[in-house]
């Protein structure tokens, strides 16, 4: 309140209205305005001549009477300072009313205080903006967020946390301590953890927590201080995030690691596998013993001095050079060769691309096979084979093979001329198109015998061809396969129609 003085010097009162920052208008107890300084022209945008002598409704609000909850009204019914803010064109004003009494203590007029708050008032609707939107991240994070004191006690929770912890509400957890959560190995590992947030100010790990009914999973836990002004700890924030199906999935990663390491470290190949740029990710021992590579070459990952190291040992190394680049340029392409070294051995080569689910290139793995034995043996077994099917081709005997359905498989050369027909016209005819209907059915029943016992037979019979009718010893053995089911039968005949004419007997044979 403010006690009038009408000797106040009226130089001093302008001096002091220009100098003060807040607009100020000088009411009677008209309502008229009698004084006003520059700071209340610049705020309204109207010249201080304009402004006195006006109603104040008239200048601030432009109504041609006072506004519902005025606070000028009010001021002359409460005596005491009454405030208002108010919109004027682009500005928001905070309007403060005190009045002036006389020696009576009546109201004699008013002292109006506009103060533009534009600024400050645009501060706290960001500052609203601001925080509406952070709790909305808060509330929407995927981590348990929470603010606790700093003995642990529960301020603040989001919803990811009361769902977390397995509270009911957010006002369930308030005053309840983090710590509880915590199961009991890990308890004094978390109170350490806190302890030392505290001290430097931020601290990660990981505790095994259970909620509230029991329920045990990995918290991977983050927290820091919250400082007051004078950098005093007054809060501590945590992140707790469930890391148990991760936990669970790097376990099954390490475990299904050692199964593929072991299994290729066991393997009989030799094992590489390079990536999207042809770079060496991972080889077993087999590879560097197969290639003879030292040890130094393969730990130091590349690529090229491995291939440089290998170029020494191949019998053409550009043929070898231009399938691998080929390979790297066709993503897409599988490749399965033999490649020879100069020291006589010989590898079977195969490379396939890989593809992770969602279609993308992760590199290549190429396989080595040292198979020298076995390509020894396939070519010791085609040279038995050839002199064997020379052997049988020049035998003066008549060799053939017979199938279970009682087709030539197979005649040599000296069947020929029994049948006036060339071994390509005789294979996959049925034996009843070769012999008479007679002839036939006895041969059917003793193949089949020998398709259904296994045993050899040895017959004599006399056989109608067409160059004439000729005596046969004939001698039958089961031919089996792998599995040792009997998939045809093989046969030898001599002619020994001389020897039936003379009446001699046959020389002894073995079948």
């Amino acid at each position: 309140m403010y006690k009038i003085n009408m000797e106040q010097d009226k130089r001093a009162w302008d001096g002091i209205f220009d100098a003060v920052r807040d607009g100020i208008a000088l009411l009677d107890t008209g309502d008229k305005i009698t004084g006003a300084n520059k700071a209340l022209a610049a705020i309204l945008g109207i010249p201080v001549n304009k402004i006195m002598g006006n109603s104040y409704w008239k200048i601030i609000y432009n109504t041609p009477d006072p506004i519902k909850g005025c606070p000028v009204l009010r001021t002359k019914e409460t005596l005491k300072r009454e405030t208002l803010e108010i919109s004027y064109r682009d500005k928001i004003l905070e309007i403060s009313v005190d009045p002036l009494l006389d020696e009576k203590g009546k109201y004699a007029g008013a002292i109006q205080v506009f103060r533009d708050i534009t600024h400050r008032k645009q501060t706290e609707q960001a500052l609203r903006e601001s925080e509406e939107k952070y709790r909305t991240l808060l509330q929407a994070s995927p981590s348990a967020i929470s603010l606790t004191m700093l003995n642990g006690n529960f301020i603040m929770s989001n919803n990811k946390a009361i769902e977390l912890f397995g509270f009911k509400s957010v006002f369930d957890c308030v005053g309840k301590n983090i710590l509880n959560l915590v199961a009991k190995e890990d308890k004094g590992k978390a109170g350490e953890f806190f302890k030392n947030v505290i001290e430097t100010g931020s601290a990660a790990g990981e505790f095994k927590i259970k909620d509230l009914s029991g329920k045990e999973f990995t918290g991977e836990t983050n927290a820091g201080i919250i400082y007051d002004s004078s950098r005093n700890p007054l809060y501590i924030f945590t992140i707790i995030r469930d890391v148990t199906g991760r936990k669970t999935m790097e376990q099954e990663l390490v475990f299904r690691n050692a199964i593929l390491s072991t299994q290729q470290e066991t393997n009989l190949d030799g094992i590489l596998v390079v990536d999207e740029n042809g770079k060496i990710i991972s080889s077993n021992r087999r590879f560097a013993e197969i290639w003879g590579i030292p040890d130094e070459i393969m730990a130091s990952k590349s690529d090229q001095r491995a291939l440089e190291f290998a170029f020494k040992a191949l019998v053409n190394p550009e043929e070898f050079l231009a399938k691998v680049k080929h390979l790297y340029n066709s993503r897409n392409e599988t490749s399965r060769d033999e490649i020879y070294l100069k020291d006589g051995r010989t590898l079977d080569r195969y490379s396939a691309p890989m593809f992770g689910e969602d279609g993308k290139y992760y590199g290549r793995v190429w396989y080595f096979r040292d198979i020298s034995r076995r390509k020894k043996a396939e070519k010791a077994l085609q040279e038995s084979e050839e002199k064997y099917r020379q052997l049988v081709e020049t035998s003066l005997d008549y060799i053939f093979v017979i199938s279970k359905d009682l087709k030539v498989q197979y005649v040599n050369h000296a069947s020929e001329k029994l049948f006036n027909k060339t071994a390509a016209q005789i294979v996959g005819l049925p034996l009843e198109k070769l012999f008479p209907p007679q002839i036939y059915r006895q041969m059917r029943i003793t193949l089949e015998n020998v398709f259904e016992t296994g045993r050899n037979v040895l017959t004599e019979r006399c056989y109608t061809f067409p160059a004439g009718a000729v005596w046969l010893s004939v001698g039958l053995s089961p031919i089996r396969d792998e599995k040792g089911a009997i998939v045809a039968v093989h046969g030898a005949s001599r002619d020994i129609t001389e020897l039936k004419l003379s009446g001699k007997p046959p020389e002894n044979r073995k079948i």
